[in-house]
């Protein structure tokens, strides 16, 4: 009847499980980091019933992975990524973006703004998961009219 979220291996060190208990992940968390806790409650428990529910979404795993070897590959000299700010995804993507290339997040067209964008002749753009194709549109648009 307990509940412990956990997102650091030092967190997770200090777990002392008393009975049989659920690793259950959020959505949106790195796939290596679910792992990497999952092993550490394992080894740290071994008489202990450890359930593990791997939920991670593939097509967030996926966009990540796409969008970070393409940054890779192409040099981008900027990287747009298009979703909500309270987007779990749309976060977690920019901020792995963010280890290869500068990159800026927008919820819509309006928040582009024009200095930013000078002196970049190429700018990759990818949208969180849950991002409406209409809203990548516009901002593909106004890109353009830079």
């Amino acid at each position: 009847n307990t509940a412990v979220i956990l997102k650091s291996a030092a967190e997770t060190e200090k777990v002392s499980l008393t009975g049989p208990a659920m690793i259950l992940s959020q959505t949106t968390f790195p796939l290596k980091k679910f792992r990497e806790l999952a092993d550490i409650l394992r080894k740290n428990n071994p008489k202990i019933e450890l359930v593990i529910k791997q939920t991670i979404c593939p097509i967030v795993e996926g966009r990540i992975f796409e969008a970070c070897d393409f940054a890779k590959k192409e040099k981008p000299d900027l990287g747009v990524v298009v979703g909500s700010s309270l987007s779990n995804n749309t976060k977690l993507l920019t901020a792995k973006l963010s280890e290869i290339v500068k990159t800026i997040m927008v919820g819509n067209e309006s928040e582009l703004k024009p200095a930013d964008f000078l002196g970049k002749e190429k700018v990759l753009v990818v949208a969180g998961t849950s991002t409406p194709p209409e809203i990548v549109e516009s901002v593909a648009e106004r890109l353009k009219s830079f």
